[in-house]
């Protein structure tokens, strides 16, 4: 399986078990109709993996994180678009769309680089460098090395002290 699907099982899992604590918290379990609707898929769905499937899909996740860490180690840095698409329009990445399918394609789309740092834990920061001509923030996002987000943060500061970004608001 590839690392997006490998996300599924880990993610539905974790969503189960977040749930579970929260509930236990607070004296009473966390209803359907307190969450959001994909969400509540999620918890659903967990109940049909298998603690095969969950050790895969860690396994893979693994793999991949070994794999970009021995690829990083040639470089300092590596230089990533943070989004792969223009930012959706209010309501289309909602966890309350009826189509879950539809809304996985388009958080798959719209965050593919970001993924990649999310599911390996490898270190990687996002930065607004620019703006679009509709006037909101174009990022750019760097991976780094394991062990050194020093360089990450160091990096950070340099392109804040030439391109500052702190007074630059998005048009509303």
């Amino acid at each position: 399986a590839g690392l997006a699907q490998a996300f599924m099982p880990i993610l539905m899992t974790s969503v189960f078990r977040d749930l579970e604590d929260r509930g236990a918290a607070r004296g009473s379990p966390v209803r359907d109709d307190e969450i959001e609707p994909l969400t509540a898929f999620y918890r659903a769905r967990a109940a049909e993996v298998t603690g095969v499937q969950l050790q895969a899909a860690i396994a893979t996740q693994q793999r991949a994180a070994i794999k970009l860490s021995q690829f990083m180690q040639t470089y300092d840095l590596v230089l990533t678009p943070t989004q792969g698409t223009p930012p959706p329009k209010h309501g289309v990445l909602s966890l309350s769309q009826p189509d879950f399918a539809q809304y996985g394609r388009d958080i798959g789309a719209f965050g593919p680089y970001t993924a990649l740092a999310n599911h390996t834990g490898q270190p990687a920061m996002s930065v607004p460098l620019t703006m679009s001509r509709g006037g909101l923030p174009i990022g750019v996002m760097f991976l780094g090395r394991y062990g050194a987000e020093a360089t990450l943060l160091s990096l950070a500061a340099q392109l804040e002290a030439a391109r500052p970004w702190k007074d630059r608001l998005p048009v509303m």
